[in-house]
């Protein structure tokens, strides 16, 4: 039990002028059996529908209607049909460059590794500020444009 036992009580009579009190770092376990059933895996098809929902969040049909109002169905169903062959094509390569090389961190260390430590830099600031100030991130995008 470590340092709450009575091992504790027993160490604190002795001497400890030089500031180590000795304890025992090994405890005793418990095993136990899955109480309630719980299931720990999932089929390929339980896994897909976590993904689609994942990708298929509250701001794609929140800003789903002024693209609708300016473009048309055609060129709403046409921009999302490009945009999701492109995060396709980046998922596919960021797949590559893990099996490949496979680091701790996530796309910003790939970026240091394969390109240049200066892209994972920026590459990583980037993404925080992002995360930090999505509004401002697409009013300067609008801008750029």
């Amino acid at each position: 039990m470590g340092m709450f036992s009575k091992d504790h009580e027993k160490h604190s009579d002795q001497d400890v002028s030089d500031g180590f009190e000795p304890t025992n770092d090994i405890q005793e376990g418990m095993l136990s059996d899955n109480a309630d059933d719980l299931q720990r895996h999932l089929a390929n098809r339980q896994i897909q529908l976590i993904a689609i929902g994942g990708s298929i969040g509250t701001a794609l049909f929140v800003t789903i209607g002024q693209g609708l109002y300016w473009g048309g169905a055609a060129s709403l169903l046409l921009a999302y049909l490009i945009q999701s062959c492109m995060l396709a094509l980046i998922n596919n390569s960021i797949a590559e460059m893990t099996i490949a090389y496979p680091v701790s961190g996530g796309f910003v260390r790939l970026a240091g590794k394969w390109v240049d430590d200066a892209l994972g830099f920026m590459l990583g600031w980037n993404f925080l500020y992002g995360a930090a100030e999505p509004q401002s991130c697409r009013r300067l995008l609008i801008i750029a444009i």
